[in-house]
């Protein structure tokens, strides 16, 4: 997230960056030596963006803040935690020759005299980490209170509904679909082979779950072409039901739904429905129900009876693709897309609720 925000923020004023926009009370980064190891003078996005938002105090957290592997990628290490704490003398752009020459260079070069160079710059590796640094053993932190985990359930906006539903639609259909002939398992999400896709599919899922932006459908122009001829020649659709088809496509590469035509789920509506040979449109829930449980593959709006193969090969393959939201320029089109983010919003409204409680009582937050 960080490295699209910081990628972003180079077509646009910086000021315009949420992130940058807000003078933080206190930053604190996780599992810090994923940053140590971007370096000190070749910063990943994710590094910079860290070290461009403005904080008070900027806290790391790690047990491992230099690597073991060299001397040189530990010191590397060190340089990059130093530079997101801000540390007056070797964490600044400004002075990063300081670090090169009382630090790096004087510990890994190895030249007539070093050793005394090194010694001494070791010890100002050490003074500087110890005027930083608090290290807890476990023993130690065996006297902290229990964790307290608390569990809270949020409603999903709309649009989030739609997201989660739609990759989940997805998912079912493809292990359906795959699952009623020896050959189809091959495109399976459930077979080994396709593990890189199923894996993209979690990621969706997640993806739809944190908010923030939503599953686009797209269609490969040969795969487009391919449903059109299917239709035209092997399925002889009439003109009508050739325009009901491309009206079909449309609406799904618009983000728009399609009702399914049978009462067994209540007609719901959704993105990306199964479609017959007579371009009627149904859930893959019903399809599962009435058609593949019963074996009587009939369409559920007509009642023409269709060819599992036929069917199964007619789908045209849309792809779910996660797309994030652009930030509104607004702040009346902010506060309306914080609606649609149910997570974020929660988080924004204790916030507010906490900084109320802190301006009652006098305290900071």
């Amino acid at each position: 997230r960080l490295t699209r925000e910081y990628s972003n923020d180079r077509a646009v004023e910086a000021a315009k960056n949420p992130l940058k926009s807000v003078s933080w009370r206190r930053i604190i980064l996780d599992e810090g030596h994923t940053l140590g190891a971007s370096g000190y003078h070749v910063a990943s996005s994710y590094g910079a963006m860290l070290y461009e938002i403005k904080a008070e105090r900027r806290w790391v957290m790690t047990g491992t803040p230099a690597k073991e592997t060299s001397m040189n990628s530990a010191l590397t290490s060190l340089a990059g935690l130093f530079k997101f704490i801000h540390h007056p003398v070797y964490g600044s752009d400004r002075l990063s020759h300081v670090w090169r020459s009382l630090i790096s260079r004087p510990i890994t070069e190895d030249n007539a005299g070093s050793s005394s160079l090194r010694s001494f710059a070791l010890i100002r590796l050490v003074a500087a980490l110890s005027s930083i640094m608090i290290r807890h053993t476990k023993v130690e932190s065996a006297g902290l209170p229990p964790l307290v985990c608390s569990t809270k359930g949020l409603r999903p906006s709309k649009r989030e509904k739609d997201s989660y539903n739609a990759i989940v639609s997805f998912a079912r259909t493809n292990i359906v679909l795959t699952s009623l002939g020896k050959k189809g398992f091959n495109d399976s999400l459930m077979n080994s082979k396709n593990s890189r896709f199923a894996s993209e599919v979690m990621r969706n899922l997640r993806l739809s779950c944190c908010g923030g932006g939503a599953m686009v459908a797209t269609l490969k122009e040969s795969n487009l072409l391919e449903f059109r001829t299917l239709l035209r020649q092997k399925h002889k659709c009439t003109t009508t039901e050739l325009a009901r088809a491309n009206e079909f496509v449309t609406r799904v590469l618009t983000g728009r739904h399609t009702r399914c035509c049978s009462i067994h789920c209540g007609y719901i509506s959704l993105l990306l429905p199964l479609v017959t040979p007579c371009v009627h449109f149904f859930c893959i829930e019903c399809f599962n129900d009435l058609c593949v449980k019963t074996k009587n593959y009939r369409c559920l709006e007509c009642q023409k009876p269709f060819k599992y193969g036929d069917f199964s090969f007619l789908q045209p393959g849309f792809n779910l693709d996660w797309v994030e939201e652009k930030i509104p320029s607004t702040p009346l089109l902010r506060a309306s897309t914080l609606e649609e983010n149910s997570k974020a919003k929660y988080v924004v409204d204790l916030v507010q609720e906490l900084r109320t409680k802190a301006a009652t009582n006098n305290i900071g937050v």
